[in-house]
């Protein structure tokens, strides 16, 4: 049974009250299908609401048949998306004129076809009940973004809460103003990080057990786990390596596992974990038509020829990878926040401070009383790196003209969930201040000043890390107010 102390729990409600402000701002004044690939993920979440679990196939693209209101409402607000601007009154009124017309049209959405369905429920629920009771297109639309906000958010609480260490990181990185705009999304970019964020929460807790624990028996924490990095794996193919960590690296002992007879004791095997994983996301790949799916119908983007490409000369996997580090360390502001279809930036200070923001919870993390041993690190920066290799090569074959020097289409927003899973790469230093010589003299000639001194350290800058985050949101929701209501 997992129990929570007070200080989780007010953690997790002060950034609640933050949160939710901000996303109910942000819902306020932000205009239809100004989030990034917005479109495609509406589409899928109204396929979903129909019943449309299993992407068709479309000569190369995968979609699904959508209410053709769904449609008119898309190509009422099309010649706006994009702009970064008000929304003239009369297109304003187009849109809201109309309505579900009950009857479905097959249409390609192969960039997000490909996804499993568990992130766009709450989105897809809600369009189903506004077509159920006959509201307009755009109340339904507007209603599915609110539903998928308020559940991203309230799954970022509870990870805040659940955490054992790393929790100042994760909430420094739930109010970015980057995570907080994609959850006003009919997406599943934010309920996509929050659950990585209740992943990386519940590992902590997996890790803290003792060797003695039953590690292989079923129980709810891992259970709850291996949901999580199924439903990630099925969301972004690459996160499907995260299954790795439910490997412990100072739990794995084969022999003595094979000894207690408990080796294939329940679903909940840890060492099955990852086999689970990946036959889960073969299946689905099978199932849902993804090999040979062509995300953009683009003569020079051939996924088939890339692939063939990298087959035959394998060491440009690793040229590609090389060249394309200045696209991946450009993507950096935008974990922060680049907003509207990155096209709405913020100051140079507003980074700045997001940046050390996060920088001081690394530190606070690292200085916590409990951590990840450094073989586990070890292995967990391993598989992060893997992850970012894999996202990188899946953009290269699917999203680059053959033969580029480097992949394109990186965002950071693919990567916020790898930087929440990163508080299991930060071990906790603390005790080796404490065994230091210089430790040992402090802690002799005068007992707990060490510990006192090393407790006002992580307040002050748990607190400047807060509070420079929520400046940064301020700032990015007066530039959304500037951008897209004008004044």
């Amino acid at each position: 049974m997992i129990t929570l102390g007070r200080r989780p729990i007010l953690a997790a409600t002060c950034y609640s009250l933050v949160a939710l402000v901000a996303v109910l701002f942000i819902a306020s004044v932000l205009p239809s299908f100004e989030i990034p690939d917005e479109v495609s993920h509406f589409l899928k979440a109204e396929s979903i609401s129909e019943g449309n679990i299993r992407p068709v196939i479309l000569g190369d693209s995968r979609g699904a048949g959508v209410d053709a209101g769904a449609l008119d409402y898309w190509g009422a607000y099309n010649e706006h998306i994009t702009k970064a601007s008000p929304v003239p009154p009369g297109l304003a009124s187009a849109a809201a004129a109309v309505r579900w017309k009950r009857e479905t049209k097959e249409i390609g959405f192969s960039n997000t076809a490909q996804y499993g369905p568990f992130f766009y429920i709450p989105q897809a629920a809600t369009l189903a009940i506004g077509r159920l009771f006959d509201f307009s297109v755009e109340v339904s639309y507007r209603a599915a973004r609110l539903a998928g906000a308020l559940t991203a958010v309230l799954v970022a609480a509870a990870a805040i809460a659940l955490a054992r260490w790393g929790r100042l990181l994760l909430a420094v990185m739930l109010l970015t103003p980057m995570y907080l705009f994609l959850t006003v999304s009919v997406s599943q970019d934010g309920l996509l990080i929050a659950v990585s964020a209740l992943y990386a929460a519940l590992l902590t807790r997996l890790w803290s057990r003792d060797a003695g624990t039953g590690w292989l028996t079923s129980n709810r924490t891992f259970l709850m786990a291996l949901a999580c990095v199924l439903m990630l794996s099925l969301a972004r193919l690459p996160y499907v390596l995260l299954s790795i960590l439910l490997v412990h690296p100072d739990r794995l002992d084969i022999r003595s596992l094979w000894r207690q007879r408990r080796f294939f004791a329940g679903f909940a095997t840890p060492l099955l974990a990852p086999v689970i994983g990946f036959a889960f996301v073969l299946w689905w790949a099978l199932w849902a038509h993804i090999p040979g799916t062509k995300v953009i119908i683009d003569s020079a983007i051939d996924p088939s020829a890339q692939m063939g490409l990298l087959m035959s000369h394998p060491w440009r996997i690793l040229l590609v990878a090389f060249r394309s580090w200045h696209n991946l360390t450009s993507t950096g502001i935008q974990i922060i926040g680049v907003l509207g279809w990155l096209n709405i930036v913020l100051s140079p200070s507003a980074y700045n401070l997001g940046q050390l923001a996060i920088y001081l919870a690394i530190v606070v993390s690292m200085l916590q009383r409990s951590g990840p041993a450094l073989k586990a690190a070890l292995v967990t920066w391993i598989v992060l790196w893997a992850v970012t290799g894999a996202i990188v090569m899946a953009l290269y074959v699917t999203w680059t003209p053959v033969g580029a020097p480097s992949a394109l289409g990186l965002q950071g927003r693919y990567f916020m969930p790898l930087i929440c899973v990163g508080i299991l790469a930060l071990p906790t230093v603390r005790a080796h201040i404490f065994a230091s010589s210089l430790g040992r003299r402090m802690d002799a000639s005068s007992p707990g000043a060490l510990e006192a001194g090393i407790g006002s350290v992580q307040a002050i800058m748990s607190l400047v890390a807060t509070t420079g985050m929520v400046v940064v949101l301020l700032h990015a929701l007066g530039t959304l107010q500037k951008a897209y209501i004008g004044s």
